[in-house]
């Protein structure tokens, strides 16, 4: 049994903070998962490996399942928490500690930027190879080493559209965001679950 599994003794579950007595349908559904373990190496040792394929497919789409439902849940918690509204109108929730639990915030749902990191990149290297204090550009010949260390960092790199680009720092070195990336806002809010006590 690995740390991450919660332990079985016969059939009683270790209990979690969040829930000192488990029952229903999440107690079931935590001690199959606590078996799966102990099975799948059964299973391993006969050599089964069709077997631990079709559990790994299956046990792949339980946690897209839970996945999803984590995030209804988390919506149905927004919806409910009492809401509050600042002098100005504006809407907001306090944090609600949860004893043995944990803190759960409601938050604004965070901007999601599509960067053009290539051209990024570019204006980075070039803006930091001028001489600040003089303007001067290096020759052409240094402008050539500096290219081709540049296009050897592109090609190798893993840049994507949501490469998660320092905003903070990029404003400190001059960049104006909006000219290297789109920004999309959405709207409502989010939970934040900052984890149970130690």
């Amino acid at each position: 049994m690995t740390d991450n599994h919660p332990a079985v003794t016969g059939d009683r579950l270790e209990p979690t903070r969040a829930s000192p007595t488990p029952t229903g349908s999440l107690l079931a559904l935590r001690q199959a998962i606590a078996r799966l373990d102990e099975e799948a190496r059964e299973v391993a040792a006969l050599g089964d490996y069709e077997t631990l394929a079709r559990g790994y497919a299956e046990l792949s789409a339980l946690k897209r399942d839970l996945t999803t439902l984590i995030a209804a849940i988390g919506d149905l918690f927004v919806d409910t928490v009492p809401k509050h509204v600042t002098g100005a109108g504006k809407e907001f929730h306090n944090p609600v500690h949860i004893e043995e639990v944990g803190t759960f915030e409601v938050v604004r749902r965070p901007a999601t930027r599509r960067w053009e990191s290539d051209e990024l990149l570019h204006k980075l290297v070039r803006d930091n190879i001028v001489d600040r204090a003089t303007g001067e550009v290096p020759d052409s010949e240094a402008l050539a080493v500096v290219e081709r260390v540049v296009a050897a960092i592109s090609a190798a790199a893993p840049f994507t559209p949501s490469m998660g680009w320092r905003v903070t720092a990029l404003r400190e070195q001059g960049v104006e965001i909006d000219d290297y990336c789109s920004t999309n806002r959405p709207e409502g809010f989010a939970l934040k679950f900052t984890g149970g006590e130690k």
